[in-house]
């Protein structure tokens, strides 16, 4: 399997720059390796079918999936 954490932190930084990108990304969360993207990927999925604006505040509780 390969795998690249350099552009799954670039995909999520581009969703958290501008959330408009999601509407264009053909990924899944099962195309992300690392567990913690995959949950990130999903709480920006989710948020955007809310029509909740993605950033560093709504980003917030991802957080707490790592640091406890």
């Amino acid at each position: 399997m390969y795998f690249n954490l350099e552009a799954e932190k670039s995909i999520l930084g581009s969703i958290l720059l501008d959330n408009s990108c999601l509407d264009v990304i053909t990924l899944s969360r099962t195309d992300f390796y690392n567990n913690l993207h995959r949950d990130i990927f999903t709480i920006c999925k989710d948020l955007e079918a809310k029509d909740v604006r993605i950033d560093l505040i709504t980003k917030t509780p991802v957080d707490k999936l790592r640091y406890g």
